[in-house]
């Protein structure tokens, strides 16, 4: 049984369509992609899933943190919740 949070994030319509094609390409839902962009902000490793072959394989969404500090920061509204 999952203890994961459901919660709504805004996001700007062209950020959406990215994160759904670069999801696409990994082979793992938005949400996924959501929650490994934020651990990797929080400099976390990503949890592992048997079920999640390409994210076991590959790990955390490789970009640079500050990187994605500031795109985040540069967004205004992206991660409303």
């Amino acid at each position: 049984m999952s203890t994961a949070q459901k919660k709504t994030v805004r996001l700007d319509p062209d950020l959406h369509r990215q994160a759904t094609e670069a999801a696409e390409r990994e082979g793992v839902s938005v949400g996924r992609l959501v929650e490994q962009a934020v651990q990797s902000y929080l400099g976390q490793r990503p949890k592992m899933d048997v079920e999640d072959p390409v994210a076991a394989s590959w790990g955390a969404i490789p970009i640079d943190a500050k990187l994605f500090k500031q795109i985040m920061e540069e967004e205004e509204g992206v991660l409303d919740i």
